[in-house]
């Protein structure tokens, strides 16, 4: 689903900036500079993170190289996955890490040189001081906007084919309700309504998109109430 994720104007501001800085290598090296390596992306699950580490690879034209959080593999493991990532042009990605000052992955990194970029992505909703020291460039990947709501709902809607009758007016209503949704959630509102009007035999209409927007609501709730 990630094609089409989208990234707030924000957020795809800071990683153009990266890109600049990561192809002006060369007259950075001149004095004695070196382009940023080490990122940290942060921010609700869902936000866009990883489509912000795909963006990325895709502009600097690298490969991509995901590695999930495992909390329970071996210091050595790790040693070999960096050892490799070093003689790479790449863009790695490890996924998901709840980051604390002095952890084995941050204190790894600072022993290692990179030709590509080493991107870290969590949902930790504070980062602390200390962490801002292991990183070139800390990035909050920002929730999408009103505008960037519609958009994103308009374009999974296009991806179905399927037939609505939204009026103008609906969509100031639709998109105040989704409001502080990941984008990853807001599209997950949109396929559920579509799967009810597909049940009920009808257009997509306020009353499917409505009951859709209550479900994922009770979903968030269900699973905030688990995590508690």
């Amino acid at each position: 689903k990630s094609k089409h994720l989208i990234l707030h104007e924000d957020t795809k501001k800071a990683l153009r900036m990266i890109e600049k800085k990561s192809v002006s290598q060369k007259k950075f090296m001149q004095y004695n500079l070196f382009a940023n390596k080490k990122l940290l992306l942060h921010g609700i699950s869902g936000c866009g993170k990883t489509l912000a580490a795909e963006k990325l690879a895709i502009a600097l034209n690298l490969k991509l190289l995901k590695i999930s959080y495992f909390e329970k593999e071996s210091i050595q493991k790790l040693k070999t996955i960096l050892e490799f990532c070093k003689k790479q042009q790449m863009v790695v990605l490890f996924e998901k890490y709840h980051l604390q000052p002095n952890s084995i992955l941050l204190t790894l990194l600072e022993k290692y040189s990179y030709n590509g970029i080493i991107v870290v992505t969590t949902t930790q909703k504070t980062i602390e001081a200390a962490l801002f020291n292991s990183f070139d460039e800390i990035i909050k990947i920002l929730l999408p906007t009103k505008t960037e709501i519609k958009e994103l709902f308009s374009m999974t809607l296009l991806t179905t084919n399927i037939e609505e009758n939204l009026q103008s007016e609906d969509w100031e209503y639709i998109t105040s309700k989704l409001v502080g949704y990941s984008a990853a959630s807001i599209i997950k509102v949109v396929e559920h309504a579509i799967k009810l009007s597909l049940v009920k035999q009808q257009n997509l209409d306020m009353e499917c998109i409505n009951e859709a927007i209550m479900r994922r609501k009770l979903s968030t709730l269900e699973n905030a109430l688990k995590i508690w």
